[in-house]
């Protein structure tokens, strides 16, 4: 299988709705997948992961708990990793799958490729590849509100005369209702790899989930815009394509700006009034809790607390966190005095009385995905079940550093000194939400400021 072209394959494969921000739904989840380290018998992409990490932060943004897996070696890891994210769709308002690597169609069916199986003949395909159909129909099955995959794919297929099928490029996926299909280039074509460091479509994509005006538009829309940016870059070379099969709802990334559905629900009659629906400029939450300041901060609604969106040492900028290699810690983890100290230095967002939280404070931002013991997991004890990590919400904290894998952070919260032990003052992991009374001179965990916002 050559690598010298490769394809991005947009299949927006389960509908993305409108639903009002009172409707009770879980965290929009993401499958991200780059494979880049493939045998010589398939070929190296070099781009690939780099484009799935990029697309994975973009992602985090926007507000997805994201389960990154990169250079995926056998056919049973890629299946474990499809099935892992199958099973925790339903329910979800979005759920998006980004796959970069080699892919290749046989016989009317789209494969995904993992880096270390040998496919050197058409019959070894089903056997050592993932088929697209098994990840449509469980997702259809799971039917969550909103789902996207993006398969960034080789098109490439190196047995065009074994079995039915376009000799190149990937074919024509049959969409169901509300399962959007979008090409990177029209059916039977290739789509360029790419110079730089990202693929044209990766490029292009990357820059539309980045623009407020793109990702608040229908996803339609959206891919459209994608397109048009594809076709200039490659001066019309790669002309990318959708299936549109019947939608019932207007799809956006981020939230609409016509925020109503494009099909109405169901009239009955009524002895009395029916509810007025909510606005389309009513104020949006992440989380359903946190408001985007727009300045690098958050405020906490329900605690009334002002957070910064980033642990000192980092700095916000393109709606991510990005590291400040200027500060005096290499690694931006400190001591408990140290980050009492550098607190009080700060001036951000036009105000200069940030602090450390204390452990309370510090424990209301523990989200565990799961549920379990609770969502809002203020207890110190571990996220149970099937949870997302970090277990913070990164639609309002991205990048959220971590040493090793550990995600420690300090409070300002400190037990009496009993003269025999060192000071101890209680520090949260967001891996896994089970904090604890940790000595204070001796330790070195990241800092996130808070100051009141009454």
């Amino acid at each position: 299988m050559k690598a010298l072209s490769r394809n991005l394959a947009v299949a927006t494969l389960f509908g993305l709705s409108y639903f009002p921000t009172s409707f009770a739904v879980q965290p929009r989840l993401a499958l991200v997948i780059g494979n880049s380290d493939y045998n010589i018998a398939n070929g190296r992409l070099p781009n690939a992961r780099g484009d799935a990490e990029q697309v994975a932060e973009r992602l985090r943004g926007l507000g997805f708990e994201v389960m990154l897996r990169t250079d995926v070696r056998t056919r049973a890891e890629l299946k474990q990793a499809v099935e892992s994210f199958i099973g925790q769709t339903s329910g979800r308002e979005m759920a998006l799958v980004y796959y970069s690597g080699h892919g290749v169609q046989h016989d009317d069916h789209n494969y995904l490729i993992p880096t270390q199986e040998t496919i050197s003949q058409a019959y070894q395909v089903e056997d050592n590849a993932v088929s697209v159909d098994y990840l449509l129909k469980g997702m259809k099955e799971m039917a969550p509100q909103l789902g996207v995959v993006i398969l960034d794919a080789c098109r490439t297929n190196p047995f065009p005369k074994s079995g039915k099928g376009a000799d190149r490029g990937l074919t024509r996926i049959q969409s169901p209702s509300d399962i959007v299909v979008a090409y990177a280039t029209e059916p039977g074509n290739v789509a360029d790899d790419g110079d730089g460091t990202h693929s044209p479509y990766a490029q292009a994509f990357l820059k539309h989930l980045q623009d407020p005006a793109s990702t608040a538009l229908p996803v339609t829309e959206f891919f459209n815009r994608v397109g048009i940016s594809v076709e200039q870059l490659t001066d019309g070379k790669q002309s990318p394509r959708q299936e549109l099969p019947p939608l019932h709802y207007s799809y956006c990334f981020r939230h609409c700006n016509d925020a109503v559905p494009s099909i109405p629900e169901p009239q009955r009659a009524e002895t009395t009034p029916a509810p007025k629906p909510a606005t389309p400029n009513a104020e949006t939450l992440i989380a359903g809790r946190y408001r985007d300041n727009g300045d690098g901060t958050v405020k906490d609604v329900k605690t009334n607390l002002q957070w910064m969106r980033c642990s000192v040492g980092h700095t916000w900028q393109d709606g991510m966190c990005i590291k400040n290699n200027k500060l005096i810690n290499e690694n931006n983890r400190y001591t408990l005095d140290e980050a009492m100290a550098i607190a009080k230095t700060v001036d951000f967002a036009g105000h200069t009385d940030w602090r450390l939280p204390s452990k309370e404070e510090l424990l209301s931002l523990v989200y565990c995905s799961s549920g379990k013991p609770k969502l809002w997991n203020d207890t110190g004890n571990w996220c149970e079940g099937d949870f997302q990590k970090p277990v913070i919400v990164s639609a309002a904290f991205p990048n959220l550093p971590r040493y090793f894998n550990e995600f420690h952070f300090w409070s300002s919260s400190v037990l009496p000194y009993d003269g025999l032990n060192s000071q101890t003052a209680w520090a949260t992991p967001f891996n896994d939400g089970y904090g604890g009374w940790r000595a204070k001179d001796h330790n070195y965990f990241f800092v996130r400021l808070v100051r009141s916002d009454q």
